[in-house]
C-alpha cells in the first residue's frame, strides 16, 4: 500500500496516463489516416480498382472501427460501383485479444453492402480483372513455406440490408438479391472448453422476389452435440433460372413457384451412433416444363402442374426410414410423345431404340453382393399417411404408328391411406383407391374408358381390385394397324382381383378375373362402309377365370360368345379376306432384341400351363360365306343363328374325357327369308384324346346346292336345288389305326333341280329333278383295316323328272355328264368295225370276252327300291321340226339287293311312251356284284313311229307317213359274266314319204331295205341277238346293237339279193346265158324259181333286167345262132308250103335235111343266076362257114341280143306268176373286149337291180 502512495507510482500513473492518453490520440488519428492510406493505395493497387472510404472512425479506448462509405470502383469511369458499403462496424475485444495474444472481436456489423456485377460471356465477369489481381502467383524468389492459419476470433457477426445485383448479359436477365441479413454467433480457430453454449445462427435474403429465410440452434461445443437446421424458401421462381440449367437437362421450366420448409434434426452423443432426422414441406405450383430443343430453346409442353405439396413427417437415414404424412397434388397435365424414331420427349438424346438394339451387348457383369451381405443395413422403409392426387392428366401422343396415337389418360381422383413399404406387422392396414378417364385427343375429346382400382394392403393379406369399363379398342387401333389391315372397334370391360397371402412382394397368390368381356366388336376392313364390318360380335365375355400363377394353371368357369357375325371372302385368285388382315414382317419402328446375347444358364423347366372350361356357350352367331374362287362360280351362303353349348373341357386334353356337345343352325342362301332356311341341330359328346363324336343329329331343308360349285368338274351339270334332310345316330372315332365311323338314321333328299350349264349360245335347260329321295335305314360302318359296309332299309324316289334334250347345235345335254373314255381304250363299236361283217351279220350273235373285274371294295345292302311317277322327256332341236317324246308314268319296284350274294332282287317296271306305247320290264337283276346278274325281259308296244318322220327325212331322206314299233328284249347275265340277249324289233305298216333332198340323207338305199326286210304283210320283224362278257370294260350292248343294225343297211346296198333272199340260199345278182344265144342257161332256172317266190312276197320291191353281150367274143356264137335260126326259117317256110298250121313247131332240122336247107340257103344267099360248076359238090362245111361269113355281127345285133336276153328272163319270171308291174327292163348293155372284168373271164348274163316301188 506504501507503494501506491509512493511518489513514484504517482509519476509512474500519471506517464502512463499521459502516455496511453497520446498513445490512444495517436490511434485514433493515426489508424484511419493508414487504413485510408492503405485502402488508396496498395489495396487499391492490388484490386486494380479505386478503393475508397467516406470516413474511418477509430476509438482506441474502447476498441471500435467504424468505416462508412466503402466503394469499390467499377471497371470504367462512369460506371456503377462494383461494391459499395454504408458501414462496417468492428469492435474488438483488446483485453481478450491481449490475454489470449490473438485477434479477439466482439462484435461485427455490415449494414447495407451493395455489389454490382455482370457476366458478359460464358464464365467471365465484369470483375474478372480484380480476380486475375488477386489470384496473381507469387514470385519465384518468394519462399513456398505454406502458413499455418492464425489463431482467431470472431463474435457476433452480422450482415444487415445487403444486397447483390447481377445482370446476365449473355441470357438478358437480372437477378435482385434483397434484404440479406446473416447472423453468426462466432468463428474462431482458439483453444477452448467443453461448454454447453447454444448457438443460434440465421439467414434470409430475398431473391428476385423470392423469401428465403435459414436459422440453426446447435451446442457445438458440448460433449453430446445436438441441434436443428431450419430452412425455408418461398416464392421461387424457377422459369428464371432456365437458362442456367446444364444442356444435358432435357427440360426447361417456363414457370413455377417452389415453397421449401425444411427443417433437420442431429444429434451427436459421445461414444453412440449419430442421429439426423429430417422433416419438413415442399410445395410447388404453376409449375411448366417444356422440352429442350436441339438448338437449346423451349420447345413442346411437357409438364404443367396447379399445385403440388409433400409433408415429410421424417426421414431417418440411420434406420433407412421415410415418413410421410401427406403428397397432396393437383392439376397435373404431362405432356409424352413417342417420334417416329421411337425416342420420348423430355428424354436426354442418344441412339435411337432400333440403334441400341443393334448395338452389341456388353455381357453382363457378376453381381457383387451389398456391403455387409446378409448382415448389411435393412431395406429402406416408405410409410405415407395420406394420398390425395387430384385432377391428373396424361396426354399421350405415339408417331411411330400410322395414323399415330392420341390419348388423354385423366385420373380425377387417386386417393390413399396408411400406405406402407415393406408391410409391417400391426400396422394399420393400407387402402388405395384410383380411378381413371380415357379420352380421345382428337376432335371431339370422346371418352373412350373408365378405370378404378381398389387396394387393401396389410401383412395378413393384400388385394388389389381392378374395375374397367368401355375401353375403346380405338386406343390400341394404331398399334394393332402395324399386325392387322382391318379396323377395329370394341368395348372392353374388366372386373379383376389379385390377392396376396402377405405382402404383395412376389406373384399374387390368386389372381381372379370375376368378369371379362369384348362388347360391340366391328371389325372394318379397308376401303369398306362404314355399316359394312367383316366381323363383329355383340358380346365375349369370361366369366370367373381363377389364374393359378404357381401351378400354371387357369380355371375359367364361362365364356359367352353372342352374336358374333363373320364375312368371310375368297376372290378368284384363292385369297382370303382374312388372311390379308395380318400384316407381315415386323411394323416399322418396332425393335428388335440383340440375338448375341450371351446365353444363360438352362432354368429348371417350369410345368407346362393348364386349362380348364367348364362351360363354353355360342349364342346367335352368323357367318357369311362368298367365295369367287371355284371354277365352276361363285358361292354364296349363310350360316346364322348359330348355337352352340360345349361343357367342360380341358386343355391338354383328358384321354377319355367325354365333352357334352349341342347346337344347332341354319343355312340358307343370302337374302332368303329364314323361315325357309334349312335346320341343323346335334347334342352328344365329344372326345379330345384321341378326337371322337357320339350323339345324334337333325338337319332339315339343307340347301347343299349352294356349295355345289365345289364339285367343279365332278359336277358337270349345275345343281340349282337340292334340301338334304337327316334324323340319325352317329359314332366317329379318329383313332391312330384309322378312321372309324358307325352311323345310322333316315336320309331324305328333296325338291331337286339340276340343270344343264350354259354354254356360248346353249342356254341352261332342265336336266334332272325329284320331289323326294328317301332313304330309310341308312347304315354305314367304317372300320380300319375292314371293307366299308354300306346298308339301306329302302329308297324310295318320287316326282322324278329326267330330260334328254339335243340343243340347236347337235350337242347333248347329256354329253357332260359321260366321262370321256380313257386314253388307249378300243370301244365296243371300234372293235366290231375293225372286223368284217360277214353275209349274215344281222343274224348271227355277236360274242365278246375278257376278264373278270376285281371284287367290290365295300359291301352294299338295299332292301328295297321303289320308283313313284317318274317321267323322262326327250327333245330334239336339232332337227327340224323339232321332236319331242315323253316316258311318263314310270313305277317300279326293286327287291333285295345286296353284293355279298348273287341272288338277283325282283324287278317291276312299267310306264307309258308317248302317252299311248307300253313300257313293261319284269325279271330279276343284282348290278351291285361283280359281275352283274340279272334275268330281265322288256317289252314296249304300239311306240307311233309318224312323229320320227322328221329324223327320217333327214337322215334317211324320206319322211314317215305312219307306222308302229315294237320292242321286245330278253337280256340274262349268267354268274359268270357272260351276256345273252335278245332284240327283237316289229315295226308294223312303215310307210316312207316322199325325198326329201336332205344333203344329210344317208346314200344308202334306205326304202329298199325296208321293202327287202316287210313281209307281204307290212310288217318288218328283225331280230338282233348279242352274246358278250360284261367283265370286259370293252364291252357295250348297246353299241353292239346299232353296229348291227347298220350293218343291215349296208348290206342292203352291197348284198341286197344275200338280204333279200336269206341266209342258207342263194343270192344272185345275175343269171347266166349260153354264148349268142337269148335263151338262160339250165343252171339259172333254179334261182328263177327262188327270185320268183321272193318278189311274190315282197310286192313293194321292183327287179330291174339288164341283158348283156360282147360282140367281140359272141361274133362266133352270134353267127351259129343266125345260121340256125335261117335254116329253121327255111324249114318253116316249107312246111307252111305244104300245108301246115301257122303255130307249127319247128325243130332244129339234123342230117340230110339240115345239109339240104344249107345249101338251098347258100344258094339263096349267093342269087339264082348263080350255079358254080361245083356247088353241089361243095364241103357242107365250107357252105356253113360261107353262109356265117355273109351275116354281119357288129354293136347293133350285139345290143338286140342283150334285150331279148332281158326279154326273156321277165317273161320267165312272169310265168312264175311275178307282177309284171315289178319287172323293168333296163337299156341294154355292151361289154367291150377291152373291158377289165376284175380278172375273171366274161360271161354272157342278164344283171338284176333291186329297187322299190
Amino acid at each position: 500500500m506504501s507503494f501506491l502512495r509512493s511518489v513514484w507510482f504517482k509519476w509512474l500513473s500519471v506517464g502512463l496516463l499521459l502516455g496511453g492518453g497520446g498513445l490512444g490520440l495517436l490511434l485514433w488519428w493515426g489508424v484511419p489516416w493508414g487504413l485510408q492510406q492503405v485502402l488508396q493505395g496498395p489495396v487499391s493497387d492490388k484490386l486494380g480498382r479505386a478503393l475508397r472510404a467516406q470516413s474511418i472512425d477509430f476509438q482506441p479506448w474502447d476498441g471500435r472501427l467504424v468505416i462508412q462509405g466503402l466503394a469499390i470502383a467499377g471497371a470504367t469511369p462512369g460506371q456503377d460501383s462494383l461494391l459499395t458499403l454504408d458501414r462496417l462496424d468492428l469492435d474488438v475485444a483488446v483485453f481478450h485479444s491481449l490475454l489470449r495474444l490473438a485477434p479477439v472481436v466482439e462484435g461485427l456489423e455490415v449494414v447495407r453492402p451493395v455489389v454490382r456485377v455482370a457476366r458478359v460471356g460464358a464464365g467471365r465477369y465484369d470483375f474478372d480483372d480484380v480476380l486475375s489481381r488477386l489470384s496473381t502467383p507469387p514470385s519465384p524468389d518468394e519462399p513456398k513455406a505454406q502458413a499455418p492459419l492464425p489463431r482467431f476470433g470472431l463474435h457476433n457477426i452480422r450482415l444487415v440490408g445487403g444486397e447483390l445485383l447481377l445482370d446476365d448479359r449473355p441470357v438478358g436477365r437480372r437477378h435482385h438479391v434483397q434484404a440479406l441479413q446473416v447472423a453468426l454467433p462466432f468463428l474462431f480457430h482458439l483453444d477452448h472448453q467443453d461448454v454447453e453454449t447454444v448457438v443460434e445462427p440465421a439467414l434470409s435474403l430475398r431473391l428476385n422476389g423470392a423469401v428465403l429465410a435459414a436459422r440453426a440452434e446447435a451446442t457445438p461445443l458440448a460433449p453430446n452435440r445436438a441441434g436443428r437446421l431450419e430452412f425455408s424458401l418461398s416464392g421461387f421462381a424457377l422459369g428464371e433460372w432456365r437458362e442456367y440449367l446444364p444442356a444435358a437437362v432435357p427440360v426447361i421450366p417456363e414457370s413455377g413457384q417452389l415453397d421449401l420448409r425444411v427443417a433437420l434434426d442431429f444429434s451427436a452423443p459421445a461414444q453412440a451412433t449419430p442421429a439426423l432426422k429430417l422433416s419438413g414441406s415442399v410445395r410447388v405450383a404453376d409449375l411448366v416444363l417444356r422440352e429442350r430443343t436441339a438448338s437449346g430453346q423451349p420447345g413442346g409442353r411437357l409438364l404443367q402442374l396447379q399445385r403440388a405439396q409433400l409433408d415429410v413427417q421424417a426421414v431417418d437415414p440411420s434406420r433407412r426410414r421415410v415418413g410421410l404424412e401427406a403428397l397432396t397434388l393437383k392439376g397435373l397435365d404431362l405432356w409424352v410423345e413417342r417420334r417416329a424414331d421411337g425416342r420420348l420427349s423430355g428424354l436426354p438424346a442418344g441412339p435411337s431404340p432400333s440403334q441400341a438394339a443393334a448395338a452389341p451387348s456388353e455381357p453382363p457383369k457378376p453381381q457383387v453382393p451389398a456391403a455387409g451381405g446378409p448382415t448389411g443395413p435393412s431395406a429402406w422403409q416408405l410409410a405415407l399417411q395420406r394420398l390425395d392426387l387430384q385432377d391428373i392428366r396424361l396426354h399421350w401422343r405415339d408417331r411411330v404408328p400410322q395414323p399415330s396415337a392420341e390419348w388423354d389418360l385423366k385420373w380425377p381422383r387417386v386417393s390413399g391411406h396408411q400406405l406402407a413399404w415393406p408391410l409391417v406387422d400391426g400396422a394399420a392396414p393400407g387402402r388405395l383407391a384410383a380411378e381413371m378417364w380415357l379420352h380421345s385427343a382428337r376432335e371431339g375429346g370422346q371418352t373412350m374408358g373408365h378405370l378404378d382400382l381398389q387396394g387393401h394392403m396389410s401383412t395378413s393379406g393384400t388385394r388389389v381390385t381392378l374395375l374397367a369399363s368401355d375401353l375403346d379398342l380405338d386406343l390400341v387401333g394404331p398399334y394393332l394397324r402395324s399386325h392387322l389391315a382391318p379396323r377395329l372397334r370394341g368395348l372392353v370391360g374388366l372386373q379383376a382381383e389379385a390377392a396376396w397371402a402377405g405382402s404383395p412382394d412376389g406373384p399374387p397368390t390368386e389372381l381372379r378375373v370375376v368378369q371379362a368381356d369384348l362388347r360391340d366388336l366391328a371389325v372394318h376392313e379397308p376401303g369398306e362402309a362404314a355399316n359394312l364390318p367383316a366381323a363383329r360380335w355383340r358380346r365375349l365375355a369370361v366369366r370367373q377365370a381363377q389364374v393359378d400363377l404357381a401351378a400354371h394353371r387357369v380355371q375359367v368357369e364361362e365364356v359367352r360368345w353372342t352374336a358374333p357375325q363373320l364375312l368371310v371372302r375368297r376372290d378368284a385368285q384363292g385369297q382370303l379376306n382374312v388372311a390379308r388382315w395380318l400384316h407381315p414382317g415386323r411394323p416399322e419402328g418396332a425393335v428388335v432384341a440383340s440375338t448375341a446375347a450371351p446365353s444363360s444358364p438352362p432354368a429348371t423347366a417350369a410345368p407346362a400351363w393348364s386349362l380348364g372350361l367348364q362351360r363354353f356357350v355360342l349364342e346367335d352367331a352368323a357367318l357369311q360365306w362368298r367365295d369367287a374362287w371355284p371354277a365352276a362360280g361363285p358361292v354364296a351362303m349363310d350360316l346364322d343363328r348359330l348355337q352352340l353349348t360345349v361343357g367342360a373341357l380341358a386343355w391338354p386334353p383328358a384321354p377319355g374325357l367325354p365333352v357334352a356337345v349341342a347346337g344347332s343352325a341354319q343355312v340358307r342362301a343370302p337374302g332368303a327369308e329364314r323361315q325357309l332356311a334349312g335346320q341343323m341341330g346335334w347334342r352328344g359328346q365329344m372326345g379330345l384324346a384321341p378326337l371322337a363324336w357320339r350323339g345324334q343329329a337333325q338337319i332339315e331343308r339343307l340347301p347343299v346346292h349352294l356349295g355345289a360349285a365345289y364339285a367343279g368338274q365332278a359336277l358337270p351339270a349345275r345343281l340349282v336345288r337340292a334340301l338334304l334332310g337327316w334324323r340319325g345316330q352317329t359314332e366317329l372315332r379318329l383313332a391312330p389305326a384309322g378312321l372309324q365311323l358307325q352311323t345310322q338314321g333316315d336320309a331324305r333328299l328333296t325338291d331337286v333341280l339340276v340343270r344343264t350349264r350354259a354354254e356360248g349360245l346353249r342356254e341352261a335347260e332342265d336336266l334332272l329333278s325329284w320331289q323326294a329321295l328317301n332313304l330309310s335305314g341308312l347304315s354305314v360302318q367304317l372300320q380300319p383295316g375292314r371293307v366299308p359296309q354300306l346298308a339301306l332299309a329302302e329308297a324310295s324316289l318320287t316326282d322324278f323328272f329326267a330330260s334328254i334334250l339335243i340343243d340347236e347345235q347337235g350337242g347333248l345335254n347329256l354329253a357332260p355328264l359321260v366321262p370321256a373314255p380313257a386314253q388307249g381304250a378300243v370301244s365296243a363299236p371300234a372293235a366290231v368295225a375293225a372286223a368284217p361283217a360277214p353275209a349274215d351279220a344281222a343274224s348271227a350273235p355277236v360274242v365278246v370276252s375278257a376278264s373278270r373285274e376285281a371284287p367290290p371294295a365295300a359291301v352294299f345292302e338295299v332292301g328295297a327300291l321303289r320308283l313313284r311317277n317318274g317321267r323322262v322327256e326327250f327333245t330334239d332341236r336339232f332337227i327340224r321340226p323339232q321332236y319331242s317324246a315323253s316316258l311318263s308314268e314310270l313305277n317300279g319296284y326293286v327287291g333285295r339287293l345286296s353284293s355279298g350274294s348273287r341272288d338277283m332282287a325282283p324287278v317291276e317296271i312299267s310306264g307309258l311312251i308317248a302317252g299311248t306305247g307300253l313300257l313293261d320290264v319284269r325279271g330279276g337283276a343284282n348290278p351291285l356284284v361283280k359281275p352283274p346278274v340279272l334275268d330281265l325281259r322288256a317289252k314296249a308296244q304300239d311306240i307311233e313311229l309318224a312323229p320320227l318322220s322328221a329324223y327320217a327325212a333327214k337322215y334317211a331322206g324320206y319322211g314317215i307317213e305312219r307306222g308302229k314299233l315294237s320292242v321286245h328284249l330278253a337280256y340274262r347275265v349268267d354268274p359268270g359274266g357272260a351276256l345273252q340277249a335278245e332284240n327283237q324289233l316289229v315295226l308294223n305298216q312303215l310307210t316312207f314319204g316322199d325325198a326329201s333332198n336332205s344333203a344329210e340323207a344317208t346314200k344308202l338305199p334306205v326304202r329298199l331295205a325296208l321293202a327287202l326286210l316287210s313281209d307281204r304283210h307290212g310288217v318288218i320283224d328283225v331280230n338282233l341277238p348279242v352274246s358278250g362278257s360284261l367283265s370286259d370294260p370293252q364291252f357295250s350292248v348297246g353299241q353292239v346293237v346299232l353296229k348291227l343294225l347298220g350293218n343291215m343297211l349296208v348290206k342292203a346296198a352291197t348284198a341286197p339279193f344275200a338280204l333279200l333272199m336269206g341266209a342258207g340260199e342263194a343270192a344272185p345278182d345275175a343269171l347266166p346265158f349260153p354264148p349268142g344265144l337269148a335263151q338262160p342257161a339250165p343252171e339259172a332256172l333254179g334261182a328263177l324259181d327262188a327270185l320268183a317266190g321272193k318278189l311274190k312276197e315282197r310286192p313293194g320291191l321292183q327287179l330291174g333286167l339288164t341283158g348283156l353281150a360282147d360282140p367281140q367274143q359272141e361274133r362266133e356264137a352270134m353267127r351259129n345262132a343266125w345260121l340256125e335260126q335261117q335254116l329253121r326259117i327255111e324249114r318253116r317256110k316249107e312246111l307252111l308250103a305244104a300245108g301246115a298250121a301257122l303255130d307249127v313247131e319247128v325243130s332244129p332240122p339234123q342230117g340230110a335235111e339240115r345239109e339240104r336247107l344249107l345249101r338251098a340257103l347258100h344258094k339263096s344267099r349267093r342269087g339264082a343266076s348263080w350255079v358254080g360248076p361245083f356247088q353241089s359238090t361243095l364241103p357242107v362245111a365250107q357252105v356253113e362257114s360261107e353262109l356265117r361269113a355273109t351275116h354281119v355281127v357288129g354293136e347293133d345285133q350285139a345290143r338286140e341280143l342283150a334285150l331279148q336276153r332281158g326279154m326273156a328272163v321277165r317273161d320267165a319270171l312272169i310265168a312264175r306268176g311275178v307282177s309284171r308291174e315289178q319287172l323293168f327292163l333296163g337299156a341294154p348293155r355292151l361289154h367291150l373286149s377291152a373291158e377289165d372284168e376284175g380278172g375273171a373271164p366274161w360271161s354272157p348274163r342278164v344283171l338284176l337291180g333291186l329297187e322299190t316301188r
